[in-house]
């Protein structure tokens, strides 16, 4: 007798699980037998927006106002991930970021992605293969942090070219 297989309860949106914003805790979920419901390739990654069929799992997280920061990156994480980022309530939503990587990790399979997060806000956090039918297991992270003082272009910080003082700084807080 084959083993059988059972779908994570998270498989479609409206089923979406809470991803709790704590850096120290790594939620675990799966992707095997789960469904290919909107994941049609968005964000910084393209493809020309064509739907991978690989399936997926759901989360859901309220913006706080703050940069939000979800990762793959963890040792439970056994195949290819990415993730997708939509604004809203499921089925209204609208697809607003994806990565299908993470430089900063050791395990090749993590991704992350970052955004700003607006108070209040649902979204809906989608975990996926990267790869048609790719599936396994994995570890999600969700944490926070403040936007630099200068993240926009009103608050912009002078710079004074030639004064022989260098400058360093950073478009991501590490």
């Amino acid at each position: 007798v084959g083993e059988v297989s059972i779908p994570p309860p998270n498989r479609f949106c409206a089923a979406a699980e809470p991803l709790l914003l704590d850096p120290s805790l790594v939620t675990l979920g799966t992707t095997v037998n789960g469904t290919t419901e909107a994941n049609f390739r968005c964000g910084d990654f393209g493809r020309g927006g064509v739907n991978n069929f690989a399936p997926g799992a759901w989360y859901t997280v309220v913006g706080n106002g703050r940069i939000f920061e979800a990762s793959t990156c963890s040792e439970t994480t056994d195949f290819g991930t990415a993730v997708q980022l939509f604004a809203g309530v499921c089925g209204g939503s609208s697809c607003s970021a994806g990565s299908i990587s993470d430089a900063d990790c050791d395990n090749a399979f993590s991704s992350r992605l970052s955004w700003v997060s607006v108070f209040g806000q649902l979204y809906q956090v989608f975990v996926f293969g990267r790869n048609a039918g790719d599936s396994g297991n994995f570890g999600i992270r969700l944490r926070d942090f403040e936007a630099p003082p200068n993240d926009g272009c009103r608050s912009s910080l002078s710079l004074t070219l030639n004064s022989g003082t260098p400058f360093i700084g950073s478009s991501i807080d590490g």
